[in-house]
């Protein structure tokens, strides 16, 4: 057939396995409009390498085929497709799937369409579509979006994508009116410097009305212009010099005119000239929603005016009156009419030149003063109260606190409105500076017959040296050590551990102390007692105590006993030390007593997990941690909150409404294992894989022939089968499910099967 072309050559760069995919789509599509489909097989093997190319040609005589199979179109195109596609690691390819979340500026059409792109190299068979589903709901950017899918107790992809592209033309529409009607606004500054009309237009365009639309992404040279509301490279617009019908001003069609939707206006004073130039007002977001204009509550007031009632609305974003020209015409004072050089600029920088400016005779609830009035032309624009009027006249007050029955309640209020994680601890910064202390003092018991030992300094690399006295100044400034000048009993060493980012901690080594130390018993929580308190909880957060043992005092015998040996004299903790081994216990029963009995947080040493239903819920916990945190003193780790998510790292699993899988990072650690070479390493690695077991069915069978080279009477030797184990155990951890929480509400079928092993 004429007019059919052959597709442009195979490209063997870059992306292989696409680029094949997309060639051979296109070449047999050039069969079928060709005719060429009936042909034999022999000249469709020679029409697809005189479409692929020569490079083509030169790998084909590079494939294992004979004389025949050359001829067979089929196998050929076999070849090509093991050749340009690698074998798939599936491992991997889930990973990546399992990573994939909404990035900043990415619409959900793109992240959709991606999430579908991936999953079909992760070998998911049916359960595709469910998957692809839950990693929509766990990455998607938008937090209430987020909540709503969670709120289906029957999401289906087609219905997770529906309500992602509802809630984008939501907002869509949402900033088509916010330019007609606004009532939530914030307010930025105009250069003071003098910009021309048609940089200053474009500026307009850029930072109100598509602000919300760009969010991140470049700026693109071709933009819809709210000047002439066509598309145009930037600095040709047809409506410059252009006057508009509406308001009779230059440079916009009528179509774009924004008179007419002025309403609120705010000033600016510059020193530069005698005008008064505007403060742009922006919309930057809506908080909760956006009621409609006809139901939306104004505040209005009518004043008399010269004896004239005029109701008018309370703006307190306005710095100036503003009266029409049409309701001034009404007083008759003419007369009364000043110049004005103030210049007003309305939503999406449009500008309003005043005819004049006045001053009247003003009455509201029998106070009586005179008014500063700004008097424009434009009927469409209402009377205007600024807010110093407003307080003048007693209007409005300012009230800095509410004195209810139970404030409680408003903090817990206070605290629901935190929309992120970085509003949560700016409005909570004392949580977060400084280090804490408990209320009273905690004793370290030791034996009677203990016998005092006293360890010399340690030396110290002089890399480290400087690294040590700084820090030890900075606890001493701290209060978390002190200075001792007295021989004491006890005196233990330190170990000193360097971070990542070069800083250094100091922990006690007290081997001698810890031998006749009486240590508390405290019952450590399990994960398995955390899993029932975590069934069907769909919002978390966790707070961690910032350097949670330093926040416990010590009585002034037990700091006697934790005196330590440095290169630069002796020091003692006043605050509880790490390496205590009674420090945990302690740390777990302290904690305890201060959060243990707010429903809804579990606590584990200096982890706090709030886990919860519904966001009003965990905000009602959230809110109830921070008074206690406050009234008690508490410190947390402002970098290692989690606040408000769908799903929690926690105890090396993460948690959400659909259960529990193994912490990726974990999952990470157990696949860089590396074959164990004697008995010791063997034990370290069943011990990593112990703690996922419940993640490997039938766990103790397989892991029974690794188990048998621990034996004492067993030499070691590693062979295949051990190999073959080691593999296995490692793929299935990293292909572990997501496990349902038990719920013990819910009825639950037992069976028993009788086994040799396990």
């Amino acid at each position: 057939m004429e007019g059919c072309h052959p597709p442009r050559g195979l490209n063997f760069n870059g992306n292989m396995a696409d680029n094949w995919r997309r060639f051979k789509q296109l070449f047999e599509i050039y069969l079928i409009a060709s005719g060429n489909e009936a042909k034999s097989s022999e000249v469709k093997v020679a029409i697809l390498l005189n479409a692929a190319g020569e490079e083509a040609v030169e790998v084909f005589n590079t494939f294992n085929l004979s004389a025949e199979d050359r001829k067979d179109f089929d196998k050929v195109v076999n070849h090509f497709e093991k050749f340009t596609t690698p074998k798939r690691n599936v491992v991997v390819e889930r990973f990546i799937f399992n990573q994939r979340c909404q990035e900043e500026g990415e619409t959900f059409d793109v992240f959709a369409m991606d999430l579908k792109k991936l999953v079909k190299s992760c070998e998911f068979g049916d359960q595709s579509d469910s998957v692809v589903r839950d990693r929509i709901v766990l990455g998607v950017g938008d937090a209430s979006l987020q909540e709503r899918m969670l709120r289906e107790s029957d999401l289906s992809l087609e219905r997770a994508i529906d309500l992602g592209k509802t809630a984008k033309l939501s907002k869509i529409r949402l900033q088509t009116v916010q330019g007609q009607n606004v009532d939530f606004v914030g307010r930025r500054s105009v250069p003071q410097k003098p910009v021309s009309s048609r940089e200053a237009n474009w500026s307009n365009k850029n930072e109100t009305v598509n602000k919300s639309f760009q969010n991140g992404e470049k700026a693109r040279m071709f933009s819809s212009c709210w000047k002439c509301n066509r598309k145009h490279v930037k600095g040709k617009c047809p409506a410059y010099g252009k006057r508009c019908h509406s308001c009779n001003n230059l440079n916009h069609f009528s179509v774009v005119c924004r008179y007419k939707d002025v309403k609120d206006v705010v000033v600016d004073e510059s020193e530069d000239n005698g005008d008064y130039y505007m403060n742009s007002i922006n919309v930057h977001h809506i908080v909760k929603c956006i009621e409609s204009a006809s139901t939306l509550k104004e505040w209005n007031k009518t004043l008399i005016i010269e004896g004239q009632p005029v109701t008018f609305k309370l703006d307190t974003g306005a710095k100036v009156n503003v009266l029409p020209l049409s309701i001034f015409n009404l007083f008759k004072l003419q007369s009364k009419m000043r110049k004005c050089n103030v210049v007003l600029k309305a939503f999406g920088g449009a500008t309003i030149k005043p005819v004049g400016s006045t001053s009247l005779n003003c009455s509201v609830d029998n106070l009586n003063c005179v008014i500063d009035f700004i008097i424009v032309a434009n009927p469409q624009v209402r009377p205007l109260l600024g807010i110093n009027e407003c307080v003048k006249l007693d209007l409005i007050h300012f009230v800095n606190d509410i004195e209810i029955p139970n404030k409680n309640k408003l903090d817990q209020y206070m605290n629901m409105a935190f929309s992120s994680k970085d509003e949560f601890i700016r409005n909570n910064v004392e949580l977060f500076e400084g280090v804490g202390k408990f209320k009273g003092t905690c004793k370290i018991n030791i034996k009677n017959d203990a016998t005092p030992v006293v360890r010399p300094p340690r030396r110290v690399p002089l890399t480290v040296k400087p690294k040590l006295e700084l820090k030890l100044k900075e606890l001493e400034a701290q209060g978390i050590i002190a200075k001792v000048d007295q021989p004491k009993e006890w005196v233990s060493n330190i170990v000193i551990i360097e971070k990542a980012n070069g800083t250094i901690r100091i922990c006690l080594d007290p081997q001698d102390l810890n031998k006749v130390i009486k240590r508390e018993h405290v019952l450590i929580p399990t994960i398995e007692e955390f899993l029932p308190k975590l069934t069907d909880k769909s919002v978390y957060s966790v707070l961690d105590l910032k350097d949670g043992f330093f926040q416990i005092p010590l009585d002034v015998k037990s700091s006697e006993l934790c005196t330590f040996s440095t290169p630069f004299g002796c020091y003692k903790f006043l605050r509880l030390p790490m390496g205590i081994s009674c420090a945990l216990e302690i740390f777990q029963k302290r904690n305890q007593e201060n959060f243990g009995d707010i429903q809804g947080v579990l606590i584990y040493f200096d982890d706090l997990l709030i886990a919860a239903n519904s966001i009003k819920e965990h905000d009602e916990i959230l809110a109830k941690v921070v008074q206690r945190a406050k009234s008690l003193n508490i410190k947390f780790n402002k970098n290692k909150v989690q606040f408000r998510v769908p799903e929690v790292k926690y105890l090396g699993h993460v948690f959400n409404v659909a259960g529990m899988r193994p912490d990726p990072e974990r999952v990470k650690a157990v696949m860089e294992l590396k074959e164990p070479k004697n008995k010791l390493e063997l034990q370290r690695v069943l011990g990593m894989l112990n703690y996922l077991r419940r993640f490997v069915p039938h766990f103790s069978t397989k892991t029974a022939a690794l188990r048998e080279l621990l034996k004492q009477k067993v030499e070691w030797q590693w062979l295949g089968l051990h190999s073959q184990t080691f593999k296995e155990l490692k793929n299935l951890i990293c292909n572990a499910p997501v496990l349902g929480i038990f719920d013990s509400n819910k009825p639950s079928n037992c069976r028993q099967i009788a086994q040799k092993m396990g």
